[in-house]
């Protein structure tokens, strides 16, 4: 699909995870039954529309996680995408094709979305950037939900001025509020009690990491207790995420036709969601709203927090276990993406060195609204990312 002749993304290549309306095309959500139930859309969604007047060319969609539920990537219907950064292991999900495809440098971009984490997880085991905007800076029209209120739509890329270039024309015709300015940082903070279930060399790996970033952006790392957000540990964090992402996907799949044929990984996620224990919904809506403001009061116009996006190096293709008790690893990246969707914050990963040769990201979060922040951080850091 062939975009303007003109504009600042005028030649790059981009693909579209398989919950974006492609015109022309059946948005299938990572299921080919669905998929021949749907007509061809009408119009692209808006996100890809902005690309493709933006001057990129869009070369199709990707495969995902049946409609966005899962973080392996692994699909029961196409298997799991090659990761070229870690051969036999997964990519990650749910944007798994997308992120497959930009590393193995099959375009230069590539649309996702990100829930909780479903952008940022890839990103970091196959060595990408990876940027979740902040909650309604980019649109969502066009595109399958998952849970409202945390959904976001966001980006793959290898090149750091591919992914400049491409998120500020996702930006550009934002109608909310968000600054337009792009201030240097001034503050750089870490949550401890986030940092304590990392494997031991990945922890390392992400300290060394965080200390260059300091050194690179001349601000110290301030340690930020998770009491500050009125969270006495880390599992009340994953809880309080997982009860409302739970609500939303129940309110979302609730007219998913019975017949329709389910992989078994979604059909026993949707039977935890089904079976899930309600909590008190004002008192659930009140936390999340302290989360928020305090992230936003403490991180203000200036300020980062630097953030694990997952405690180990890719798993292997078929070993992904889905326990999502405490101390598993989908609760803990659960547990480490969960920040930046219950406040609305925008979080970038960033590649690292890794560890063994083996692709490792640091997640770096901001204010809402304050994605240029982050933007103009990751474009101080450009010429040192191998190093960091």
């Amino acid at each position: 699909m062939t975009g303007s002749k003109r504009g600042p993304l005028q030649g790059h290549t981009f693909a579209a995870k398989d919950l974006f309306d492609l015109k022309g095309e059946r948005r299938g959500c990572g299921n080919p039954h669905w998929r021949k139930r749907q007509s061809p859309s009408l119009s692209n969604a808006t996100a890809v529309q902005q690309l493709l007047d933006a001057g990129a060319i869009c070369t199709g969609s990707t495969t995902m996680d049946e409609f966005a539920f899962g973080l392996s990537g692994e699909s029961p219907w196409t298997g799991s995408p090659p990761n070229s950064a870690n051969p036999g292991c997964i990519t990650g999900g749910s944007s798994s094709g997308s992120a497959a495809a930009v590393a193995r440098g099959d375009v230069d971009l590539a649309l996702g979305t990100d829930t909780g984490g479903s952008i940022r997880v890839p990103a970091s085991w196959c060595g990408l950037l990876g940027w979740r905007p902040s909650h309604g800076a980019v649109s969502v029209q066009g595109l399958q939900p998952l849970a409202p209120s945390l959904d976001t739509t966001g980006l793959f890329s290898r090149d750091p001025q591919v992914l400049l270039a491409a998120a500020e024309v996702l930006l550009s015709s934002n109608k909310q509020r968000q600054s337009a300015e792009a201030p240097a940082p001034t503050r750089l903070y870490w949550i401890p009690e986030l940092w304590t279930d990392l494997e031991h060399p990945v922890r390392s790996a992400l300290i060394k990491s965080s200390e260059q970033l300091s050194q690179t952006i001349h601000c110290e790392i301030e340690a930020l207790p998770l009491a500050t957000f009125g969270l006495k540990n880390p599992q009340q964090l994953q809880n309080l995420f997982q009860t409302i992402q739970w609500d939303e996907i129940a309110a979302t799949f609730a007219a998913l036709p019975n017949d329709l044929p389910l992989g078994p990984v979604l059909e026993r996620n949707l039977a935890m969601v089904r079976n899930r224990s309600k909590g008190a919904q004002e008192q659930v809506i009140q936390h999340r709203q302290q989360v928020r403001d305090t992230l936003a009061t403490v991180l203000g116009d200036h300020g980062l927090l630097a953030q694990p996006i997952t405690p180990c190096t890719a798993p292997a293709i078929g070993s992904f276990s889905l326990d999502r008790g405490a101390g598993s690893l989908v609760g803990q990246l659960i547990l480490l993406n969960a920040l930046a969707g219950l406040s609305g914050a925008p979080e970038l990963s960033i590649p690292t060195g890794g560890m063994d040769n083996k692709p490792l990201g640091l997640g770096l979060i901001a204010s809402p609204g304050r994605d240029r922040l982050l933007l103009q951080t990751l474009e101080m850091c450009a010429r040192s990312l191998a190093a960091i």
